[in-house]
């Protein structure tokens, strides 16, 4: 879940980043594709290799380390 959050919050950030009408509807609309890519990632997830979320579990929790200090 964690992972999937993360991939569709920066999917979210380089949308906005354009700031023109186009991503201010994004951001404030098209619910159901947004909620359509989350739950497509939960199933899509779970055949990702195990390896993989090990290898994300020490970077998220160094992330997270870094964005608490600052």
């Amino acid at each position: 879940m964690s992972f999937v959050l993360a991939v569709f919050h920066m999917i979210v950030f380089v949308v906005i980043l354009m700031r023109n009408t186009v991503a201010a509807a994004f951001h404030d609309g098209c619910w159901f594709m947004k909620s359509l890519f989350v739950f497509a990632g939960f199933i899509v997830s779970m055949w990702i290799p195990v390896e993989f979320f090990l290898g994300y579990s020490v970077f998220a929790r160094w992330v997270s380390a870094i964005f608490l200090v600052y």
